[in-house]
């Protein structure tokens, strides 16, 4: 309900990721690795990992750079060849102050010390493109991750991360598969996977933590297309791999949206309808991209 501007943080402006733990430290991911690297003045500029704001008293914050995530070697500032070149996204413990989640482009980075230090838990150390987190009812926290080739889980509050991608239903992932866990409920996952061509591949959920995945639509309609224009002889390429992102209303776990060039809200009763677009109109509170 209330919002008050902090500073910016004036080295690094590419950022990808960003999160509040419970003590209310906030954390910033910097680097843009969906699209590739390709230097000054384009998309895919190199990051150099994370950024911690503090907050004092009187509600502002102060920035510092967690040295342990920090670039040391001058080509990976220029190639985004380190695991913190870019940090893709970012999340904290629903209930352990300090304890943070980076899914970087060297695998996925915990720390359990306010970023003091951070160790890879996951056993495969390439770019993972989504992380996200939920406790259920009784406390119990699950972490989902996806990278181009799996989709891993954690019950262990990221110690471990196990290999997932022959659960009941999950797709096989192309370009970018982003997932998130529904705030209300987390035995509610979605998962939006784009095909090797940037195209909706399918929009997916769970209802059980991941255990077992549903369509909710498939890919390939004439005028059904969230990362941009449908599939045709002179349009073969989507956007799928640069913009997607999912949404997930606060209180209700079937009222979600997602997209990248074009916005689309779903819920069971109403189906998939579009809310925004990648034109001017003229009321542009319904523009995106």
């Amino acid at each position: 309900n209330y919002w008050q501007r902090v500073e910016e943080i004036a080295e690094y402006l590419t950022t990808a990721a960003i999160c509040q733990d419970v003590d209310g430290h906030i954390y910033v991911g910097t680097g843009e690795d969906m699209y590739h690297f390709s230097g000054e003045g384009s998309g895919g500029l190199v990051g150099n990992g994370v950024y911690k704001g503090t907050r004092a008293a009187d509600g502002t914050y102060t920035w510092s750079h967690l040295e342990a995530t920090t670039i040391t070697s001058t080509s990976a500032l220029q190639n985004g060849s380190d695991e913190w070149s870019s940090v893709n996204e970012i999340v904290a413990h629903p209930t352990k102050g300090g304890y943070v989640y980076a899914a970087t482009n060297g695998g996925i980075y915990m720390t359990t010390d306010g970023g003091e230090s951070w160790n890879r838990t996951s056993t495969t150390a390439a770019k993972i493109q989504d992380i996200t987190i939920g406790a259920d009812i009784s406390g119990n926290v699950k972490i989902h991750a996806t990278s181009s080739s799996a989709y891993m889980v954690s019950v262990d509050d990221g110690l471990t991360f196990e290999n997932a991608t022959d659960n009941e239903g999950f797709p096989s992932i192309g370009v970018r598969a982003e997932i998130k866990v529904a705030p209300s409920d987390a035995n509610y996952v979605y998962l939006a996977n784009a095909d090797n061509n940037g195209f909706l591949e399918g929009f997916y959920r769970s209802t059980d933590a991941g255990l077992n995945w549903e369509v909710i639509t498939k890919g390939g309609s004439d005028f059904f297309e969230p990362y941009g224009q449908p599939r045709s002889a002179t349009n073969t390429n989507g956007q799928g791999d640069y913009d997607n992102v999912i949404g997930i209303t606060a209180d209700n776990p079937e009222e979600v949206f997602f997209g990248g060039v074009t916005l689309w809200k779903w819920t069971p009763e109403e189906g998939i309808n579009k809310v925004a677009y990648n034109f001017s109109l003229a009321d542009d509170r319904y523009y995106v991209h």
